[in-house]
């Protein structure tokens, strides 16, 4: 193994816990584009830390230090008193060779334990978000290909179902806006034309309720059959939109846009909330048309700071507004 392979595999690991800088992480991820053997050896560390998923654990209660100092001191009310000369001179009955631990000694080691406790159950926590925080990045990424390769075949065209762009809205439950046009079926073109080869990337594991779409056939279907198949939203391709030909590097894909919840509108602050899919809002993996991912904790990170929850600076939505310009992002259900 040459030096640049030693030290990208352990990056691999860095990555897993969160000990990347930005930059590192932009090489990493770059390396991982170029070079199919790093990129398998990481999906293998993935499946390494799945069991973590499996393994939960609640935070330690507020009382545990005083519930164990209490039990401490109810159990040290009934050690025997054996005095010092005793123990000194092997006297002392049964309790001779016996050793005693003091009071002090079971404060110090309940203090050890409560500590251990504190640090270990929340590190475990973040190695399981980290995990899956990069398995939703490698979601994206998988479907960034499928979107080049789209393109590809398609005259640098994204993938589009016409019926989203002449007509309707594409918020599910607004009354009085018909019919229902959804953007999804655009993303769900690229599982249906195999650009994507398994609908379990769509599903980002962080989003409580997930469900990935497995069937045999899915020229069966012309969109997801249910909204838990799709964790991600995408560029609402009712508006304007650009073309990988013009050159402009701006967000395609992301985590769940938090204003639209339940195929409602949720009249909270754009410029201030990330996506729901990771730990309630955390950040949000955001998928490029130049083909990256990156993570970002606010959502201005479009084109000069642009809002990727919003058409332009509107604050409210019925399900048929547009982006403004073709460098807008509107990333909508």
């Amino acid at each position: 193994m040459t030096d640049d392979q030693q030290h990208m595999d352990e990056w691999l690991l860095d990555d897993q816990l969160d000990q990347l800088t930005e930059d590192q992480r932009r090489e990493l991820m770059e390396a991982l584009r170029k070079n199919s053997a790093l990129a398998k050896r990481s999906r293998r560390l993935q499946r390494l830390l799945e069991p973590l998923d499996a393994f939960t654990t609640t935070p330690p209660p507020t009382y545990l230090v005083d519930r164990i100092l209490d039990r401490i001191a109810a159990q040290n009310e009934d050690l025997p008193v054996v005095p010092g000369s005793a123990l000194m001179s092997g006297q002392g009955g049964s309790h001779a060779h016996r050793s005693v631990f003091s009071f002090k000694e079971m404060l110090t080691l309940a203090a050890m334990l409560t500590f251990v406790m504190l640090i270990v159950v929340p590190g475990v926590a973040n190695v399981r978000a980290k995990s899956r925080q990069v398995a939703c990045a490698n979601n994206l990424h998988s479907i960034g290909r499928g979107v080049l390769a789209y393109a590809a075949d398609n005259t640098n065209m994204l993938p589009v179902v016409a019926s989203v762009a002449n007509q309707g809205g594409w918020l599910r439950e607004t009354e009085g806006v018909k019919p229902y046009t959804p953007n999804s079926r655009g993303r769900y073109l690229l599982l249906r034309l195999r650009y994507v080869d398994d609908g379990v990337v769509f599903t980002c594991p962080s989003q409580p309720g997930a469900e990935a779409l497995t069937v045999a056939n899915p020229h069966a279907f012309s969109d997801f059959p249910d909204p838990a198949n799709c964790s991600y939203d995408s560029q609402n391709m009712a508006g304007p939109t650009a073309r990988l030909s013009t050159g402009c590097d701006m967000p395609y894909m992301a985590d769940a846009n938090p204003l639209f919840v339940g195929g409602k509108f949720n009249a909270i602050d754009p410029r201030l909330s990330n996506s729901r899919n990771h730990n309630g809002g955390a950040g949000q993996n955001v998928l490029y048309l130049a083909g990256h991912t990156q993570w970002t904790k606010n959502p201005n990170c479009g084109v000069r700071g642009d809002n990727i929850w919003q058409a332009g600076t509107l604050r409210h939505y019925r399900g048929t507004e547009k982006q403004t310009c073709a460098e807008d992002a509107f990333l909508v259900p």
